[in-house]
């Protein structure tokens, strides 16, 4: 079966999304206050898969070593613009 699941987001540091099959992330966005990562996962690919995410502040120095081992997700806003947290996967 493939679905498209939601998951939420830590405000700070890496953190690893674990989901049953594959997946691709499709989207960023704010559900009631709360960041959230939408990811397509084919279930029927009888496997699990993690998917490391960090979540970086505007200004925010990403490091050396993830300069090419990252892919940009998307970019949310909570408290009315005041925090905004741009999203990648860590690749590899």
């Amino acid at each position: 079966m493939r679905r498209i699941l939601k998951f939420e987001l830590k405000l700070h540091g890496e953190q690893v999304i674990e989901i049953e099959g594959i997946g691709t992330i499709l989207h960023v966005n704010v559900q009631r206050g709360k960041p959230f990562v939408w990811i397509d996962v084919n279930e029927y690919l009888f496997k699990k898969e993690e998917k490391r995410i960090r979540i970086f502040h505007t200004g925010e120095e990403i490091p050396n070593e993830l300069l090419h081992k990252t892919k940009y997700i998307g970019t949310f806003l909570l408290d009315d613009g005041c925090y905004v947290g741009h999203v990648y996967q860590i690749i590899g």
